[in-house]
Parts: structure tokens; C-alpha cells; sequence
């Protein structure tokens, strides 16, 4: 029965996956010059754009392994690792988002990291995301890049956040 269970989920995922990437999947002209403008970059720009996805996977990994010292708990890169690609290509694949922070738990639990730990980790590491882009918004709004806004909607506003 497990297995039967087993293989209908994985049926289930691949099948929404699939259908998921049918309906994204760009149309063959923006293929067609996506295709031409990476071909058209220099080598140190291909480079480049590798190194910078390596980074962004490194800078992940290093968050997990933080966040497990701060609460105690040494992660081993490869529970890192596993919970960054799956975090990111749930976040990538899920509408909205939603199920990136849950795999990241999932694969860190599996690579033998308690599940409280692995859920504090997920939480702080998106809290303080969210707390970053939230400030960096907040302080580009106020230097007056962005849209315009009306001065009734201002005092709002400064009421919201505090001021």
C-alpha cells in the first residue's frame, strides 16, 4: 500500500510539474532570442552569469549552516545543499511560492537535522529575507525612487510602518 501511495505521488508531481512547465514554458520566438542573445555573450559573461549562480546557491547554504550554529545545531553541507536546490526549484515551480521553505525542511530533516531546527532555520532565514527587501523598499521609497504618491496616502503610510 505504501508503495502504491509512493508511486500516485510521484505520478501526481511529475504530471503537475509537467503541466505546470507546458503552460510556462515561454513561446518559440522569446526561445528563439533568448537563444541568440546567450549564444551572443562573451565568454566572461557566460562565465559570469555561472559564477553568480553558484554564488547565490553558496550564500544560501552558508544562511542554513548560520542559522543552525545560532540555534545549536551543526548542518552538513550536503543537508545545506539539498535544502537550497530544493528550496529554490520549489520556489520556482509552486504558485506563489509556497513550497520551497517546506522542501528546504524536508530535505534537511532527512539529511538527519531535527525538524524544529529545520523549521527555525526556514522561518528565520525567510523573515529575515523579507525583513532585508522590506527595508531596502522602504528606504529607496523614501529616497523617492518609485511611483508617485499622494500626499494624503504619505501620512497613511507613516502611520502604518510606525513613524
Amino acid at each position: 500500500m505504501a508503495r502504491l501511495k509512493l508511486a500516485l505521488l510521484v505520478t501526481a508531481f511529475v504530471g503537475l510539474t509537467a503541466l505546470g512547465v507546458w503552460y510556462a514554458a515561454p513561446s518559440d520566438d522569446v526561445l528563439a532570442r533568448f537563444t541568440s542573445e546567450l549564444t551572443a555573450l562573451p565568454l566572461g559573461g557566460v562565465v559570469l552569469l555561472v559564477a553568480l549562480g553558484l554564488a547565490c546557491i553558496a550564500t544560501e547554504m552558508f544562511r542554513l549552516m548560520v542559522f543552525g550554529r545560532v540555534l545549536g545545531t551543526r548542518i552538513p553541507a550536503r543537508a545545506a545543499f539539498d535544502a537550497s536546490l530544493a528550496n529554490d526549484l520549489f520556489t520556482w515551480i509552486s504558485p506563489g511560492g509556497l513550497l520551497g521553505e517546506p522542501a528546504a525542511i524536508w530535505f534537511m530533516t532527512r539529511r538527519g537535522v531535527p525538524a524544529e531546527v529545520s523549521l527555525a532555520i526556514s522561518f528565520g532565514k525567510f523573515a529575515t529575507s523579507f525583513a532585508l527587501f522590506m527595508g531596502l523598499a522602504a528606504i529607496l521609497f523614501a529616497a523617492g525612487f518609485g511611483p508617485e504618491v499622494a500626499d494624503w496616502a504619505v501620512i497613511s503610510i507613516a502611520l502604518t510602518i510606525g513613524f
